[in-house]
């Protein structure tokens, strides 16, 4: 919507608002007023008349003033009724034709009062019920039912009154609103569509407002601003390939200082052990088994490296994630039954997501050998696949060891960190790179009564038909 017209239609709701309070207001200064003023001439009416029939009350005589309350009755159109109480607080003379209504002397009692007037609802109509004392501090009263139908006829023509006057005003409010809102917006349509085109990128354009006021100046600063990023994009650009750069040597340096220092160890052992073979007798079996392991474990190194910087070979294909972790669990059934390991497991219906199978199994069997290593003496080993948010599916490995100790947490998926005396610290590294090729994510929960890695993948179009249910292996 405009922002002319949403100016437009606050000042249209505003002035909407004001007039009907206004309208209100004055409504009920007018009823109140009015109501007054009826309330005083029908006391002066009632005591008036209450003079002119007192003897009649003392006298005893109802006829007589029955005859004088009519008589008022049918010379003043806003009089509905009129009846007198006597001395013995009784109805003593009333207009009502035939009979009067029932409980009529306690409709507005004067009690210990002079006067008392009171609104009465009737099925004619609001009734203002005005009460006062023929004789100071006897029960003898009169009451008259004044109706409200001046009230009402006066109300109307002011009531029209207000309002032509009050749309009349607010048609002119609205119409200079109008143009006024009209004047106003050009100015800001041209700052609105200078701020898209900024949002857009396109920087170092002016507004070009020829304005002096306020929205030249605020044009003003837009143009700086926008040449201020112009300049600012150019330069993070730069500076952005210059970190690129400077990330991509940094990493290349890390890893191959990781890589040399893992190698050094084993060579060096290889060179001492040929340089005895030179200067003493030939090598014997355990010097040849200590080369060969040397060897394994460089070349190891080597795989797992090449694992690490080569995830763009991998082939995609749809992967049933339950079924890859059966099978590796049937490759570690004899390390987790000589350890005495409990494994549980426990898959919902999960659909299959895009990977590279062997790089998968891959990802499971390091999660699961590491949970093997940390139960040395036993424990529980559960893993569970459920359906996650967002059309993800999740694998959770979790064992019952003592847990990832906190000042190494945050560095686990390092490379070459590890706090094994065997181990190449990049496992973890190699497998939080695979499952973030494949646009997964893995993380970890840590505490004393054991460590849960949660893996998460997106699924595939077509869901795997396989069906899991809770599944419990054998000790």
């Amino acid at each position: 919507m405009k922002f002319w017209l949403r100016i437009f239609l606050l000042n249209t709701l505003l002035l909407t608002v004001l007039t009907v309070l206004v309208l209100l207001v004055v409504r009920q200064e007018v009823t109140s007023s009015l109501r007054s003023e009826q309330s005083r001439y029908g006391l002066t009416l009632a005591r008036n008349l209450a003079d002119r029939i007192a003897d009649q009350v003392v006298q005893d005589e109802p006829y007589q003033t029955e005859t004088a309350i009519k008589s008022s009755l049918n010379s003043d159109k806003d009089l509905h009724y009129a009846f007198v109480v006597g001395m013995d607080g009784k109805v003593f003379a009333h207009t009502f034709g035939t009979g009067y209504p029932a409980g009529l002397t306690e409709w507005n009692p004067t009690g210990n009062r002079e006067e008392a007037v009171q609104l009465l609802a009737t099925e004619v109509g609001t009734i203002r019920d005005v009460g006062v004392k023929i004789f100071s501090g006897l029960p003898a009263e009169l009451h008259l039912g004044l109706k409200e139908t001046r009230i009402t006829v006066a109300l109307e023509r002011v009531r029209n009154r207000i309002v032509v006057g009050s749309g009349i005003a607010i048609l002119g409010a609205l119409l200079f609103s109008l143009l006024f809102n009209r004047y106003l917006a050009q100015p800001l349509n041209h700052l609105i569509a200078h701020g898209e085109a900024l949002i857009r990128g396109e920087f170092g354009k002016r507004v070009g407002l020829a304005d002096h006021g306020e929205f030249g100046a605020l044009a003003a600063t837009f143009d700086t601003l926008s040449q201020e990023l112009a300049a600012s994009r150019q330069r993070a650009e730069e500076s952005m390939r210059q970190m690129l750069r400077t990330e991509k040597l940094s990493a290349l340096g890390q890893l191959s200082a990781g890589l040399a220092h893992e190698i050094r160890n084993p060579l060096t052992s290889i060179k001492i052990l040929f340089q005895s073979f030179l200067e003493s007798s030939p090598p014997t079996r355990k010097d040849i088994e200590v080369v060969l392991s040397e060897t394994e474990r460089m070349e190891t190194l080597l795989k797992q490296f090449l694992a690490f910087t080569h995830i763009e070979e991998a082939i995609p294909q749809a992967v049933d994630l339950p079924e890859v972790a059966q099978h590796v669990l049937y490759i570690c059934r004899f390390q987790m039954q000589r350890q005495g390991i409990e494994v549980a497991v426990e898959f919902a219906d999960m659909p299959s997501v895009m990977a590279d199978r062997g790089m998968i199994e891959q990802v499971l069997l390091n999660l699961i050998m590491n949970a093997i290593e940390a139960m040395p003496e036993g424990g529980v080993l559960h893993i569970s696949g459920v359906i996650a948010a967002d059309n993800r599916v999740e694998i959770k490995v979790r064992d019952s060891g003592g847990g990832i100790p906190e000042a190494v947490r945050d560095k686990i998926f390092d490379p070459f960190f590890t706090t094994k005396a065997e181990g190449t610290g990049l496992g973890l590294s190699v497998i939080h790179n695979i499952v973030g090729h494949f646009g997964g994510t893995i993380d970890f929960l840590s505490d004393a009564d054991g460590t849960t890695f949660v893996v998460s993948f997106p699924v595939t179009s077509q869901s795997s038909a396989k069906e899991y249910g809770v599944v419990n292996e054998p000790r």
